[in-house]
């Protein structure tokens, strides 16, 4: 029981992290960072094969957006569709490349020297090497539960929003 804790909080923390790095990455562009923390940041990002566990996501994703597609177009042929998020898939994965200087910049930019060195012990550790093994499945079965999650109870928080903002005046509609 404690190791799956472990696990979702580390599963959880990865991709807080990934998803920190990503809406950070613009605003950071503008900042600069000093090289011992961006030479950490780099290292960190290697140490938790950051492409790679972006990459990893790719397919999941791509199956959902088939599935969206599927639903927006229903006469849409399946075996097409899944052609196009195979294509897709390939494209997006080959972009990441571009990612990774920025998420390291903005890795650098929100997390101490301390706090880079200590990542960076853990994931050179035997526990944080094993955990590093599992994130691709984790991820993937982290996101197969998330996504129907959202999708089924997205359209009774954006209603019950709606009644809210209304019920205070607001015209939404």
């Amino acid at each position: 029981m404690i190791l799956k804790k472990t696990l979702a909080t580390a599963v959880i923390a990865g991709l807080l992290t990934v998803l920190v790095a990503l809406a950070g990455a613009r605003a950071a562009a503008d900042k600069t960072v000093d090289a011992e923390k961006m030479a950490l940041a780099e290292k960190y990002v290697k140490a938790v094969s950051m492409e790679r566990l972006l990459k990893d996501m790719v397919p999941g994703m791509s199956r959902q957006m088939a599935a969206s597609y599927m639903r927006q177009k229903p006469g849409a042929n399946p075996a097409t569709v899944k052609l196009l998020a195979r294509d897709i898939a390939e494209r997006f994965s080959a972009k990441f490349r571009d990612l990774i200087p920025r998420v390291t910049k903005v890795t650098a930019e929100l997390m101490t020297i301390e706090e880079l060195r200590a990542v960076i012990a853990f994931y050179e550790s035997a526990p944080g090497r094993s955990l590093l093994a599992k994130f691709g499945k984790l991820n993937e079965a982290t996101m197969r539960l998330v996504i129907p999650w959202v999708q089924q109870e997205m359209p009774g928080i954006v209603i019950d929003s709606i009644k809210a903002l209304e019920a205070k005046g607001y015209k939404l509609k």
